[in-house]
């Protein structure tokens, strides 16, 4: 057995926990917001308060003044105990009550930000809470690969620790959201499947499901008896009496189901109309049971109504995802149209290498990095003759020929800029002074053998190079000294 993880749920969190998995919601977010004020353990209290915050979000609080105020606190709590266990749960609770008010893209941004903290995170029990809330959370957005990744993870975290969490409720939420869209025959052979569970479950051949997990299992296989399925098992038998009635949304749509296949559909629409829906799915599921119920007791045009408000409802946040999906088109062609313009400014137009802006920001870079680099400033010889005696297209037409030759000539991984006139930088990373002679040695020579014939000129174009390294004194003493060097070259005419 492991030792003890930090971010294991201990004393008052772990009869939180309890609580949760017992379905005693309202228990359990009523003793949260006591130690969210009373304990002196941030630990402890950074715990209540997510607790509070997933109890609320369960019971369909999402939404409200209240919700928005301990998802504040929340927040600043985990930011004042950021440990990445606590903040993917928060990403992965406030993603769920972004989802619920309809926000598609900050559920989105929360889930992907949750699953990257979570990540992080060593195993423990409060990483597998994590990365279970993760997986609800992305099934509710349709990120299906992400709801597989997250239930391997809250697996694979909690093992250790003997705990395993069943994906009943995920199961279930998949199976009818299938009928939602459509695919009914998908919903029956998923309810099926919950069906067998429940049948092992009333048979005692399945341990480890947890009170609250039982109400999904008994929903699912009542909702199967509607599509005309067998379950094989009573669906009473396996329903939970729960104190907290309001911590389990399915209980009374098991009696609506019973009561639709005992041929009592118009029994249930007083009690249909009265379930306050606590997130989307559990809305459209009303919807869809409305529908079933009207159209069992022949109103088919109150069924085909229901239906298609069901459908609606189902769809907007798909609506609102692909308004999403166009807006990020939108922003990604506005963003290369904005690159663009970024890498023309910092690019020379005449050689197409870097230019000095592009030189400065690099070597910012490398020296906050405190990593060793020389610095080579290359000046061309008699260069204002070539302007002089042929023109400035001639000019131009040498130094693109000379950028072209000199960046041939250095190593893999080096940089060259245009600084500005006739005057070049390279900068060799992780090199000696030695070997930046030698990486001159070899410009020189280059240039030398190029047929400047070509460019109708009378003599070859030399350089002058100098070098220094980029110390402490960073950027601009390195360049300093680079052109001191260079000119001390050029003086003595070695280049």
């Amino acid at each position: 057995m492991p030792e003890p993880d930090p971010s294991r749920p201990a004393g008052q969190c772990a009869d939180l926990l309890r609580l949760m998995d017992a379905g005693r919601l309202r228990d359990a977010a009523a003793r949260a917001k006591l130690l969210t004020r009373f304990s002196t353990d941030p630990h402890e209290r950074t715990q209540a308060h997510l607790f509070l915050l997933g109890a609320l979000l369960t019971l369909g609080q999402a939404g409200t003044a209240e919700f928005a105020h301990v998802l504040a606190e929340a927040d600043d709590a985990v930011k004042l105990f950021p440990e990445p266990a606590f903040v993917g749960e928060f990403h992965a609770l406030a993603g769920g009550a972004a989802f619920a008010v309809g926000e598609i893209e900050s559920a989105m941004l929360h889930t992907v930000d949750g699953m990257r903290a979570t990540a992080q995170a060593n195993p423990s029990v409060t990483t597998a809470l994590a990365w279970y809330d993760l997986a609800w959370t992305a099934g509710e957005l349709g990120m299906t690969d992400e709801v597989d990744l997250a239930l391997r993870q809250a697996h694979e975290a909690g093992s250790p620790w003997g705990l395993h969490y069943e994906d009943a409720p995920m199961r279930l939420v998949t199976a009818v959201s299938a009928d939602h869209r459509g695919d009914t025959d998908q919903c029956a052979s998923m309810l099926a499947d919950m069906s067998a569970d429940g049948r092992r479950l009333a048979a005692g051949d399945l341990d480890g499901v947890a009170m609250a997990d039982r109400a999904y299992l008994a929903y699912a296989t009542a909702r199967y008896t509607v599509l005309g399925g067998d379950p094989g098992v009573d669906p009473r038998r396996l329903m939970p009496a729960e104190a907290d009635q309001a911590s389990n949304p399915y209980r009374i749509l098991t009696r609506v189901c019973l009561a639709i296949t005992a041929g009592r559909p118009t029994d249930v629409l007083p009690a249909l109309a009265a379930t306050v829906p606590i997130n989307l799915v559990h809305e459209v599921e009303i919807l869809r049971l409305r529908s079933l119920a009207l159209s069992s007791a022949g109103d088919l045009t109150g069924a085909l109504a229901a239906e298609r408000e069901a459908i609606r409802r189902f769809t907007e946040p798909w609506q609102n995802l692909r308004r999403l999906a166009t807006n990020a088109a939108r922003f990604r062609a506005d963003h290369a149209v904005l690159s663009e313009y970024a890498a023309a400014a910092l690019t020379d137009p005449l050689t197409g290498l870097p230019n000095r802006r592009h030189l400065e920001e690099r070597l910012e870079e490398i020296s906050g990095r405190r990593q060793r680099a020389i610095v080579g400033l290359m000046d061309l010889d008699n260069f204002k003759e070539v302007n002089t005696h042929h023109g400035h297209l001639a000019g131009d037409a040498v130094l693109a020929r000379i950028a072209s030759v000199v960046a041939s000539s250095l190593r893999e991984g080096d940089f060259l800029a245009r600084y500005g006139g006739d005057e070049f930088v390279a900068v060799l990373t992780d090199t000696s002074m030695s070997a930046a002679h030698e990486v001159g040695d070899r410009v020189s020579a280059a240039l030398a053998r190029e047929n400047w014939g070509e460019l109708a000129l009378a003599a070859p174009v030399g350089i002058s190079i100098g070098w220094a390294e980029l110390t402490a004194h960073g950027p601009s003493a390195a360049l300093a000294a680079a052109d001191q060097a260079m000119y001390a070259r050029k003086g003595a005419r070695d280049y």
